[in-house]
């Protein structure tokens, strides 16, 4: 028995290291560190073990290893024949290892690409475990570029025997899957154009600063590769697009239109940013080339490093507003107009990001969701993880909430299927996969039902994407492509926004798992066991209410010593008026009373943390329940401690398990209860424009004043917390008279970086719109600005001076009586516009430039057939309204159905524990030392533990969920 039991210890072993020795050189090789992480260990091994062994082999005694009886060529010297076999044994490990080096020295150059596929990397995707070091340096493939055209032209052969014969699949999921062998092994070279898009409205300093920060690097990172482009493999284009909301303004007791102060402060903030990320590149940028549009304008800035960002100003009047539209105006735009009309780019090499406005990311974020991108051609979306920014307990009830999600559900989703939603604050997708049908075009569809209201409009990240999945494309999860973004720091910011975000998540899902058919049958990745795992999450999330509720009743019991009953409507009450009040009452009611019941249960939570150690202190460890709570903690401390950059997360779960009957009792039954509120809940503060030489002054101080904080404007006209004398981030006092900093923090990050640059004084162009200009002068300006838009840029210092030069230079000249060739009927079209934004404030020193006649008569289809302004007539709103309760009270009906017989059918049971229960029995030993007749006395115990069977099953289907989730985030991990 001793001998079988190492032997299962040697080979449990030995299985162990070899595959975790093949698992990591396979990673080595994919992330190109082949050379120091997977052939030094491997050629190294055997000459290391052997002069370990050696070294042994003079402590250990031999003899009792190896037979001397046996004694070659007569030797009778036992210290001869220690050396001959020495000598053999060496000089065979030399020779063997020698030659071993020799035929394998290839590994030491390797050429593959990043993140190639297994089968590019090895002969064979098997591994010998006993001899594993030589099956790593024999099995890896020497020419991989000739693998990879071997295998392109097998399957193009393929391909083109099917077009012949005319058997091509009509099923896109079937086309894709015979071409995702080529993914990354085509060596398929090419140059990805990025476009980054994203959606502003009422930004605030900090958070524009905090995204076109972000640009700069990006313009920095690409301008740096610009030069090796040609042999760079992770060089990309990009351009910028900013969708910018309710952008124009009509100022109380006039009827002209201008451009709001958020737009004002962009403009305001680009330059600094630059000169932030690069110092003295901000004040060399020239100003923004100017084009009305029949939306409402357009401005065109020339980064510091060449490339382009385009700031599209929507007038709400002209164009429909909202976040979902922006996306479908730059969808349109980039894919329907740039790619399809124009021709300039190719779709497979066409990429979308999608930011949002206070977003915050480096440049190798973007790189890393390229990867996923090039790596697999089935990938429609990607993201990555998201890590909310601000102060505040919700700030810090939200960074553990997060940091759960993606350790845990966005890596099983990745691993078992596919992520279901990838947020809009920052992804990527697939340009052909945005065309592809019913996608795009169901996207900018409008919702006439109640239901299209709560799943589409109200997040509209999660419906896109239930749109690709349902076409068979894959959305991929990166960990290590971090963004920061703010999140809600207020408790009544924080429920509105998870008020959108519920309805909408529990709608979309419900949606993929009615059609459960056909999205297993259309995507390859999504399988019956992957909706098994979904249909299992919804219940428990269902059934969160009730749960909590229990939990909430037990702690009743063993604190105060309650009966069940009496524990039980104690807990109920507080629940069921708040219901009540959510049905009656307004919603900053609703949100001010879940606020107090938030901070009464924390402290029942902590009630049932006395509870559950004295539950352990007085039964066994053994018990069913405190077994569940023992694993659930371990897991939880085992997943944070393997993101050791976010193990600090851990300590926010204090904090997460406090509020959880806020959570999932309180937050759920507000999110139902107002699903038929289709506002967007989070800044929409409605106020009119200020007019008057203070507008931009006052404007920004109402911002502050919506803040919650004490700000004042500095003497540059931007806001800061606290005085100017101080740092502080926060601040408090009586106007002027006193200031107090608090929470002393350094200087805000869009403070302009002092610079010897200087600037001349701007000369204003004339104050009037005129087409006249010299030939002379708009060639030599917009020859240039081509140049930029086109990348082809070889001095980008120069060209910025030089386009400064050429538009400040004589202003006698730039305008003569030469007249554009423009058509009456659009120079009478545009005068009806009222473009008097075009000369007002921090625009008033720009380029004004006209679209081409296409463009123009592009966005006039488009806002005629997709964005024309929604305008509901009263009878129609109303029917709206009224469908949308009835969608209310149907959902929250069965809602509370369903959690009510749950609660019940668990109370009952308790109630009869002795008769219907899963009775434990568990075996003991107390032994007593008996020091009167020297010996001891044992007695055996067995204690019995009753555990009622639905909820055993619950916590035992809930634990099985969080292993499955634990497993994958250690496969993802790894």
């Amino acid at each position: 028995n001793a001998i079988v039991t190492r032997l299962i210890y040697v080979f449990v072993t030995q299985g162990c290291c070899s595959f975790a020795s093949y698992f990591f050189g396979r990673v080595a090789c994919l992330t190109l560190i082949q050379r120091e992480s997977y052939t030094f260990p491997t050629v190294l091994v055997t000459p290391v073990i052997a002069s370990f062994s050696a070294a042994l082999a003079n402590v250990v005694n031999l003899d009792y290893y190896v037979d001397f009886n046996n004694i070659p060529l007569g030797v009778t010297d036992i210290g001869l024949l220690r050396g001959y076999w020495s000598g053999i044994v060496l000089v065979g490990l030399l020779l063997g290892w020698a030659s071993l080096v020799i035929l394998t020295v290839f590994i030491w150059s390797p050429h593959q690409n990043r993140l190639e596929r297994t089968e590019v990397l090895f002969i064979k995707a098997l591994y010998g475990g006993p001899l594993i070091d030589q099956v790593l340096m024999l099995n890896r493939r020497q020419f991989e570029k000739q693998f990879s055209d071997k295998q392109k032209k097998e399957m193009d052969k393929i391909e083109k025997s099917k077009n012949e014969e005319g058997r091509k699949s009509s099923s896109r999921s079937m086309r894709r899957r015979s071409s995702r062998r080529l993914t990354m092994s085509a060596n398929h070279k090419f140059t990805p154009q990025l476009f980054l898009c994203a959606t502003m409205w009422h930004e605030t300093e900090q958070e524009m600063t905090q995204i076109l920060t972000s640009l700069m690097r990006l313009d920095k990172d690409q301008g740096s590769r610009r030069e090796k482009s040609q042999t760079d493999p992770d060089y990309y284009n990009f351009q910028v697009h900013v969708m910018f909301d309710d952008a124009m303004e009509r100022p109380k007791g006039t009827t002209d239109i201008k451009t709001n102060e958020y737009v004002q402060q962009l403009c305001r903030l680009i330059p600094l940013a630059a000169n932030k990320v690069d110092l003295g590149t901000g004040y060399n940028l020239p100003p923004p080339v100017i084009y009305p549009t029949p939306y409402g304008g357009r401005l065109e800035f020339i980064l510091p490093h060449g490339n382009l960002m385009v700031v599209h100003l929507k007038d709400k009047e002209k164009i429909r507003h909202r976040k979902r539209w922006s996306q479908c105006m730059y969808m349109y735009y980039i894919l329907g107009y740039l790619q399809a009309t124009k021709k300039a780019y190719k779709l497979d090499d066409v990429f979308l990001l999608a930011l949002d406005g206070d977003v915050d990311f480096q440049p190798n974020a973007v790189l890393l969701l390229l990867d996923r991108m090039k790596r697999n051609p089935d990938v429609g979306a990607a993201c990555g993880r998201i890590h909310p920014t601000g102060s505040g307990p919700v700030v810090w009830f939200q960074k553990f909430e997060y940091a759960v999600g993606h350790w845990l559900q966005k890596t099983a989703e990745h691993v078992l299927g596919c992520v279901l939603c990838s947020p809009g604050c920052f992804s990527m997708f697939r340009a052909s996969a945005l065309v592809d049908v019913n996608v795009i075009n169901m996207y900018t569809t409008k919702a006439s039902k109640a239901l299209h209201y709560v799943q589409w409009d109200q997040g509209e990240d999660r419906w896109l994407c239930t749109l690709l999945l349902k076409q068979g494309w894959r959305i991929e999860y990166s960990a290590a492509s971090d963004s920061f973004t703010f999140a809600p720091e207020e408790f009544k910011e924080f429920y509105n926004q998870r008020r959108r975000w519920g309805p909408s998540t529990m709608a979309n899902i419900f949606d993929i798992l009615i059609d459960a058919k056909l999205t297993v049958k259309n995507n390859v990745y999504i399988s019956w066991g992957y909706v098994s795992y979904q249909i299992g999450l919804m219940i428990s999330s269902i059934l969160g209410p009730a749960t909590v509720v229990m939990i909430v009743q037990g702690a009743y019991q063993y604190v105060f010593s309650w009966s069940a009953a009496v524990s039980l409507v104690v807990s109920l009450i507080p629940v069921i008026i708040f219901i009540i009040l959510c049905y009656t009452t307004s919603a900053d009611t609703q949100v001010a009373v879940a606020g107090i019941l938030t901070i009464m249960y924390a402290l029942v939570m902590m009630a049932v943390i006395v509870g559950v150690v004295g539950a352990m202190a007085t039964n066994s460890i053994l018990d069913p329940n405190n077994l569940f709570m023992i694993m659930l903690v371990g897991l939880y401390a085992i997943t944070g401690i393997v993101h050791p950059q976010e193990m600090m997360c851990l300590i926010h779960g204090v904090l997460y398990y406090l509020c959880v009957p806020s959570a999932f009792i309180f937050l759920m039954v507000y999110s139902l209860t107002n699903m038929n509120n289709v506002s967007w809940g989070t800044r929409e503060n409605k106020t009119d424009a200020p007019s008057g030489p203070d507008a931009s002054a006052q404007a920004l101080e109402e911002v502050a004043k919506q803040q919650g904080k004490s700000f004042q404007l500095g003497p540059s006209g931007s806001i800061y917390d606290g005085p100017t004398s101080s740092n502080g981030y926060y601040s408090c006092g009586l106007g002027n008279m006193c200031q107090c900093a608090l929470c002393i923090t350094p200087q805000p990050a869009y403070a302009p970086v002092p610079t010897n640059v200087v600037q001349a004084a701007p000369q204003r162009r004339k104050t009037e719109i005129q087409r006249r200009v010299t030939r002379h002068a708009r060639e030599s300006m917009f020859r240039k600005y081509s140049m930029a838009k086109a990348q082809q840029i070889t001095d980008i210092d120069n060209l910025s001076l030089t386009l400064q030069d050429d538009y400040y230079s004589d202003e006698d000249d730039f305008y003569d009586d030469d007249e554009d060739d423009v058509g009456m009927d659009r120079l009478e079209e545009e005068g009806e516009e009222m473009l008097y934004w075009l000369i007002d404030g921090s625009l008033e020193d720009g380029v004004i430039e006209y679209l081409d006649n296409d463009e123009r008569d592009f966005w006039k289809y488009m806002i005629q057939v997709y964005l024309h302004p929604i305008d509901e007539n009263k009878d129609e709103k109303k029917k709206i309204q009224n469908d949308l309760r009835d969608l209310r009270n149907k959902m929250t009906g069965a809602y509370f159905l369903a959690n009510a017989l749950w609660l019940v059918l668990n109370f009952a049971l308790q109630l009869t524990i002795t008769d219907i229960s899963i009775s434990f029995w568990i075996n003991g030993m107390l032994m007593i030392d008996n020091k009167e007749f020297f010996y001891n006395v044992i007695f055996y115990n067995h204690q019995i533990f009753q555990v009622n069977p639905v909820s055993f099953f619950f916590l035992l289907f809930f634990l099985v969920i969080l292993l499955i989730q634990f497993t994958c985030m250690l496969a993802h991990r790894l």
